[in-house]
């Protein structure tokens, strides 16, 4: 076993995940590429005054939820493959080597075909509203831009708390994939432990507070005021969490080798 890291080895060693993955990630592109056009193709038919807004919100949507989930994708494309983990697993590379590559093969790739979809789907329904003789066309591209603009004017310090937030579930569903060996819903059981884990936070930190049974607060309203007022949780402990999830996610990865029915533990 290989345990000093080489770059010319890691170079060829992504080269082959790209060409073993290939088939995966072409069905992965014509999918993202359907998803994106039929809403595109829906919004159209409905046609509300406030559609390029929609348009702008579903296709952001899709765009974050691919990154915060990014992480479950490391194994995914081996459903298909029985003997995709043990091939990899055999390659003559450091553990090292392998991770990244893996990690690195499946989500930017994933990122750049969700990029040609939302093009794509923008371009489809630009060129339905110009062929329809709509006076009010727009880029969802464009709008998307404006969105973020306005977001990060508007709510700056909430921003950075979500992206701190979407940074440790990122990692922590790379950690859901490489703890429970299923390929097909680790990001399942990952879900459901994330959502229990901030339900937990949010309920014990709205028990502490008498703001939120004085004011009546929502579930939405507990989240909202959660983040903004615990910035050591969010600038000091995600942060380390999230460093926490990565190297778990690494020494999980190393134990693959170990037979297990459920876990990697």
């Amino acid at each position: 076993m290989n345990k000093v890291f080489q770059f010319s080895r890691f170079v060829k060693l992504v080269n082959w995940q790209l060409a073993t993955d290939r088939p995966y990630n072409r069905k992965n592109l014509l999918v993202w590429i359907g998803s994106l056009c039929f809403i595109s193709i829906f919004l159209f038919v409905i046609k509300q005054p406030d559609d390029a807004r929609l348009g702008a919100l579903a296709f952001f949507s899709a765009i974050v939820t691919c990154v915060v989930v990014g992480g479950s994708y490391m194994f995914l494309s081996f459903r298909d493959r029985k003997d995709g983990i043990r091939e990899l697993l055999l390659v003559p590379a450091s553990n090292v080597e392998k991770f990244l590559s893996r990690y690195l093969v499946s989500f930017i790739v994933t990122l750049l075909s969700l990029t040609v979809a939302v093009i794509a789907a923008d371009g489809l329904q630009y060129a339905l509203n110009v062929v329809a003789g709509h006076d009010d066309v727009s880029s969802v591209i464009a709008n998307i831009i404006s969105l973020c603009g306005r977001t990060m004017q508007n709510a700056g310090p909430l921003l950075c708390h979500l992206l701190l937030l979407a940074i440790w579930v990122h990692t922590f569903f790379l950690f859901g994939a490489n703890l429970f060996r299923s390929v097909k819903y680790s990001w399942v059981f990952t879900t459901l432990i994330i959502v229990a884990i901030i339900a937990l936070l949010v309920c014990v930190w709205s028990f502490g507070s008498s703001d939120a049974y004085e004011n009546g607060y929502s579930f939405g309203q507990m989240v909202h005021n959660f983040l903004l007022n615990n910035a050591a949780v969010m600038y000091v402990v995600l942060p380390l969490l999230s460093v926490v999830n990565v190297v778990l996610s690494y020494l999980l990865f190393c134990r693959r080798q170990l037979i297990g029915r459920f876990t990697n533990i």
